[in-house]
């Protein structure tokens, strides 16, 4: 069988998880990576790697900093898109005008004008795709939605009290790239989008999952993170509440 050539773009905390599953597939013989792609050369450092990725195996493996140089030099079949959503630059355009197949982290970015275009280009060219919703394929939300398949839902509320601002320092000096100086960036609001973004993303996509249904309309309101704590938690909003109008008649809504 023909293994799958893959590049992984983004080798920073969660590229580093992707590039674990690559490696163990690698070992089963069901992938080849080809190249891995960082704006930030540290974080192409094979020691760095394999402190992190320990079964990592860089034999074959080309590396580059910039993403137009790696597709146009290197044949691979997949991509895996590993960035904040607001450092993507056309990439996965042009990856689907390659005909490469696509994974992509959510969100892919943070504004519709610019998503579109992306949406449009791999169905133009009819590659492969899909987002990192991977609580779709969880046994225990799975048979929340084998649960509701006969059932008309009406309304259908969640609450989640975590906090992206929690997340670990990330590996990558993005205040290079006028991020924060902590490096967090899904705790700032110009990067991550809001919490209700980088993370609601996920339970909004589980609402739509479980129904069988699609979003038509949205509202939301927030609270913005009190002054004296933007320095030390980010200026995301503290509190939210959104609620989404579904296209059989239900409402969903998210806290």
């Amino acid at each position: 069988m023909k293994k799958l050539g893959v590049a992984l773009v983004g080798v920073g905390q969660r590229g580093l998880q992707h590039l674990q599953a690559l490696s163990d597939l690698k070992d089963e013989e069901l992938v080849s990576i080809q190249a891995l792609v960082d704006p930030f050369k540290e974080n192409l450092d094979n020691n760095k790697i394999k402190s992190y990725v320990s079964n990592y195996d860089e034999k074959g493996v080309k590396y580059f900093t910039e993403f137009n140089e790696m597709i146009e030099s290197v044949d691979v079949d997949a991509i895996w898109f590993v960035i904040p959503p607001n450092q993507h630059k056309n990439e996965i355009i042009y990856a689907a005008e390659k005909g490469v197949a696509i994974f992509a982290e959510k969100p892919q970015s943070l504004f519709l004008d610019e998503v579109f275009p992306m949406a449009e280009a791999i169905e133009k060219n009819n590659v492969p795709s899909i987002c990192g919703f991977q609580m779709e394929y969880d046994t225990w939300y799975s048979k929340v939605r084998d649960y509701l398949s006969d059932k008309e839902v009406a309304s259908i509320m969640m609450v989640n009290c975590g906090a992206v601002e929690t997340h670990g320092v990330k590996h990558t000096v993005i205040s290079k790239n006028e991020g924060p100086q902590d490096r967090i960036w899904t705790a700032d609001r110009k990067w991550s989008g809001t919490s209700m973004v980088e993370a609601g993303i996920h339970q909004t996509d589980l609402m739509r999952f479980w129904t069988n249904d699609e979003i038509e309309w949205v509202t939301a309101n927030y609270v913005e993170r009190p002054m004296h704590l933007q320095d030390k938690e980010g200026n995301n909003p503290i509190a939210y509440h959104v609620s989404y109008g579904l296209k059989k008649g239900g409402i969903a809504n998210l806290t």
